[in-house]
This record gives structure tokens, C-alpha cells and sequence, in this order.
């Protein structure tokens, strides 16, 4: 099944951008990892704020906006293993399985009963993360297609395949952790297996925003259906659909090869 970005039509928000083009976010002095009770290393990504978007890429990644995120929070550093993801749910849904393989075919569904699940299990609140804090993150602070790279290079087309499993490279999942981290240590941000956000596919707003939840009306509903947003690309897919601003829409109930997750968590 393909689940391509379907085009929209959104303003470029230019002004914006070019004024706050030669901002970025610095990455952490030092990075903190935890691990919880199943084996989830997490990363504690810090506050901050970007440019979301790009003029370059699909019709559905403008407007290019400021977005602020206004507090820290703990994003896993890999995608949920099979392994991690079978002592939660008591269940591997994954066509080829292994236990350090990222779960697919995992609906939205599944994977927001999974964060339910974990935050009973280990007295921490497990979410999804947002679509702006999953870019924020894969960006770790750069602005290219890819944001920065080990030691804080700028990863680009020639050199992605040093971090991510797409077509190119790969013709199945493969375990996670196994390509080069980001600048803020995080695994996989690229290929491998799409990640599913809270997100709602919608449009972006046209103004610089703070902390933003993309939630469907009713009537967007009614008169588009109910989508939600994937991220990352995957080792079936080509570079363009794994930058750090491409985005694709599938129903909630999507079940394929090529999408799983990683998890947020909420600092207290």
C-alpha cells in the first residue's frame, strides 16, 4: 500500500523565514539518557524553537513557520524494538521479526494504546510525539533536508545513507541503533520505518506558533476525512519522502510494513 503526501494548497511564509533563517538551536552540552523498565533509552531533548517546513519540499510543508517548543521532553532514541514493544502488548504484529527490529505494522491506534500501556506499567506519561517536536528533534538543530548529523555537521543527500535505511540501501527493516546518531543523539530519525505522531494532517497556520497539537475539527472531518501524520520515511521508500520537513497522511487504522514508532515521555 502507498500512502503518499497529497498535495494542498498553502501560502509561503517567507517573511517569516528569512527572518529567523539564521537562527539555531544549539544542541545540548552534554546529552542525558534514561532507560526505563523495558528497555526504552530515552533522550531528554531540550526546550527551544525552529523553522518548520521547507519551500523546497511538498506541496503540504508550507507554510514555513517559527514554531516554539516551550518545554523539555524525553523522545526515545531508537524506534520501539519488537522486543519492547512485545513485553507491553503481549503481541509482535511485525511481518519479519527479530527482537532489536523497530515493530511494524502498527496502526496509529496500536501505537497510542502502547503509550496508555507503558505509562500504567512504568508510572511515567508515554505519548506519541508531536509533529513539531518530532521535527524539532530530527533536526537537532540545523535547517537543511536532514538537519545535523553526528558532531553537529550538516547531513545532506551524498551522506544520508551514513544515518538512515531507505531504498537506496536497504531491502527490509533493519535493527535500530546500527546507522550514526543525530546531533542530539537520537537514532533512525530518517528511514527504516515511518513513525506515527499525534498529529491530525492538516494544513500549517500562517503565523509563528507555540507548542501547536494539530487536532481535526468536526467539520474537517466530514468534509476530508480523519488523517494522521507519519514521519521519518522508510527502508522501502526514496530520500524524499524521509527529510526532516516531508510528511505523509494515512488513516489511523493503516497497518503496513513500513510504519512504526518511538515514544515521547513527559519530564517532570
Amino acid at each position: 500500500m502507498r500512502f503518499m503526501p497529497i498535495p494542498i494548497v498553502a501560502s509561503l511564509c517567507l517573511l517569516a523565514a528569512w527572518a529567523c533563517a539564521d537562527e539555531k538551536q544549539e544542541p545540548p552540552t552534554k546529552l542525558e539518557v534514561i532507560e526505563d523498565g523495558v528497555g526504552i533509552k530515552l533522550v531528554r531533548i531540550p526546550a527551544g524553537s525552529f523553522v518548520m517546513g521547507s519551500e523546497k519540499g511538498f506541496d503540504d510543508e508550507v507554510p514555513v513557520h517559527r514554531v516554539t517548543i516551550s518545554k523539555p521532553f524525553y523522545l526515545g532514541q531508537t524506534e520501539v524494538t519488537q522486543a519492547q514493544y512485545e513485553a507491553v502488548m503481549e503481541e509482535n504484529p511485525s511481518q519479519s521479526q527479530a527482537d532489536d527490529l523497530p515493530v511494524d505494522t502498527v496502526s496509529w491506534q496500536k501505537a497510542t494504546e502502547f503509550c496508555k500501556k507503558l505509562s500504567e506499567r512504568e508510572g511515567k506519561r508515554y505519548r506519541l510525539p508531536t509533529e513539531a517536536e518530532w521535527e524539532y528533534a530530527c533536526r537537532a538543530g540545523g535547517d537543511g533536508d536532514f538537519g545535523r548529523g553526528e558532531g553537529g555537521v550538516e547531513v545532506t543527500e551524498s551522506s544520508i545513507a551514513d544515518y538512515a535505511w531507505f531504498r537506496l540501501n536497504s531491502e527490509a527493516t533493519s535493527p535500530v541503533g546500527r546507522k550514526k546518531p543525530n546531533a542530539w543523539g537520537l537514532y533512525d530519525m530518517h528511514g527504516n520505518v515511518f513513525e506515527w505522531v499525534q498529529d491530525n494532517w492538516l494544513a500549517y497556520p500562517k503565523k509563528a506558533t507555540t507548542d501547536p497539537l494539530a487536532v481535526a475539527t468536526a467539520q474537517q472531518k466530514l468534509n476530508k476525512g480523519e488523517w494522521y501524520v507519519l514521519r521519518g520515511g522508510s527502508w522501502e521508500w526514496g530520500v524524499d519522502n524521509g527529510k526532516a520537513s516531508s510528511r505523509c497522511r494515512c488513516k489511523k487504522t493503516l497497518r503496513s510494513r513500513t510504519v512504526g514508532f518511538r515514544v515521547a515521555r513527559e519530564v517532570e
